[in-house]
């Protein structure tokens, strides 16, 4: 890819910070709790404490969990070839839990703005480093999150 070309992509990384809910007290992301085999998957509004992205914390010490999420998934989002070509922009909203150990899992696209989108969007959330997993009444919990991810050519 020619420096030109790179300079004509931005990416943008909307992660949902428009409502009162969320990981940063204020995403869209929750969803009841609900039974799953024998885990108990708590929303963030049901835990004490929400996860925290933490991959940034020990070099800026007064970066929030959610830009590191923000910068996180700005740094490794890439727009493939074809979406380039096809001129695709949209928003895609994906879900995924994590776990008591910090690891992202059963991440899955719950909206949807094109395949070419969803797969690298779902690709950089699973690539995601261990989180500090939510707690509950002293307990680490799976917690389900939403985060929104946005694309744009300009």
């Amino acid at each position: 890819m020619n420096m030109l070309f790179k300079k004509k992509i931005v990416l943008v990384a909307l992660i949902a910070l428009s409502s009162n809910h969320g990981l940063c007290g204020n995403t869209e992301i929750f969803f009841q709790s609900k039974q799953t085999q024998d885990c108990i998957i708590y929303s963030c509004e049901d835990v004490e404490q929400k996860p925290e992205f933490i991959m940034y914390r020990d070099r800026y010490r007064d970066m929030t969990s959610c830009e590191g999420l923000r910068r996180f998934i700005r740094w490794n989002l890439r727009y493939t070839v074809e979406a380039v070509k096809e001129r695709v922009e949209g928003t895609v909203r994906v879900e995924f839990i994590i776990n008591t150990d910090g690891t992202v899992a059963d991440a899955k696209v719950v909206y949807s703005a094109h395949h070419l989108l969803n797969t690298e969007a779902l690709r950089v959330i699973n690539r995601s480093p261990k989180w500090a997993p939510g707690r509950h009444q002293g307990q680490p919990v799976r917690v389900k999150c939403t985060v929104w991810v946005g694309f744009r050519l300009i």
